[in-house]
């Protein structure tokens, strides 16, 4: 190898030194959560364990669906709980709007609340499935300072289908005509709070 050669490889070598010292200096400081890691099996993401990491498992395993929305209704993060909910894989909700799963009587409501960035406003709404189900949920959106420039919410919705089957099964059911007691099947009678939201 040429003198020439050595000096450009010398280059690059110090170049390279200085990204993998920059890239230690971040780790060091906290200011990295994750490293993506190149494998012959695809990407594989890494998470940093530090203090915010019990948060991290709370929010993951607790029984609500838990999102982080954008300014703009974007979906920047959510848990397996609210994956589930929608029944769509969890990359396939992030990136997302918030108002793609929600029937078109709630979007308009949701995008006023989402613009006022509200702080503790809880209501009633359903979610849609990826199935064309739907899921009644109490709703609750919370103003994040400090993440995503700020603007950001936090969402929590809440299954509150076991809620209505037990407020339905305390309505009484009406007697067919001659006085003969019928049978409800499932699903009979959806309560009047739910129905306004589907």
């Amino acid at each position: 190898m040429t003198k020439q050669g050595l000096l450009a490889e010398m280059e690059r070598l110090k170049l390279r030194l200085e990204d993998s010292e920059a890239t230690l200096h971040a780790i060091r400081n906290g200011e990295v959560e994750a490293l993506v890691v190149s494998t012959p099996e695809g990407d594989q993401i890494f998470t940093l364990s530090g203090a915010e990491r019990p948060y991290r498992l709370v929010i993951e395993m607790m029984q609500e669906g838990a999102a982080i929305l954008a300014a703009n209704g974007t979906i920047l993060y959510c848990n397996c709980c609210f994956a589930d909910m929608v029944k769509r894989p969890h990359e396939k909700v992030i990136g997302r709007t918030a108002d793609e799963f929600f029937p078109v009587k709630s979007k308009e409501s949701l995008a006023k609340l989402i613009k006022k960035g509200c702080n503790g406003v809880t209501n009633e709404a359903v979610l849609l499935a990826g199935d064309g189900t739907s899921v009644p949920v109490l709703l609750s959106l919370s103003s994040l300072e400090g993440i995503n420039g700020g603007g950001a919410l936090c969402l929590v919705a809440t299954d509150i289908s076991e809620r209505i089957k037990a407020e339905e099964s305390l309505i009484p059911k009406p007697h067919p005509p001659g006085g003969t007691d019928c049978i409800a099947g499932e699903g009979w009678q959806i309560s009047q709070r739910y129905r306004q939201f589907a």
